[in-house]
């Protein structure tokens, strides 16, 4: 999946997906830090699909099994609890000496976020809403 992470690919292609794939991505979306510690039929009975559903919607994102979607998302939950660890431990040294490295760092992440986040999709998104302002004869503003 390159330099993006199953949680990219997911919010990417989520509308192309049937309605039961939607509901355990949603799922996943909303409880990463959980799945690497669940079984198929764990999250088959919390999202309310069969374990076959489940099964297959690993093998239509690309992994051999589960255990390897669940490998993927323990990964991430590594990466985040090391930049969160990070963050905390840069407030127990001396404040002026790591001010402006800590500044820089949150900039940094940050800005790889917004990169993420800017999508093909997204890009569209905006193009339509453009297109129906400049056509709209009132806009009204709440």
């Amino acid at each position: 999946m390159d330099d993006r992470t199953i949680l990219d690919y997911l919010i990417e292609n989520k509308s192309k997906m049937t309605k039961k794939h939607q509901a355990i991505c949603d799922y996943l979306l909303e409880n990463h830090s959980e799945i690497s510690m669940m079984s198929v039929k764990e999250l088959a009975q919390e999202v309310g699909v069969g374990t076959t559903t489940v099964l297959r919607f690993t093998q239509d994102l690309g992994y051999s099994s589960f255990f390897d979607l669940k490998k993927q998302f323990f990964e991430i939950h590594k990466t985040y609890a090391s930049k969160w660890s990070r963050i905390q431990s840069s407030f127990d040294v001396d404040q002026d000496e790591n001010s402006d490295k800590l500044i820089e760092d949150i900039w940094s992440e940050n800005i790889s976020v917004l990169k993420r986040t800017l999508t093909p999709q997204l890009l569209d998104s905006v193009h339509v809403a453009v297109d129906l302002l400049v056509e709209s004869k009132h806009i009204h503003l709440a």
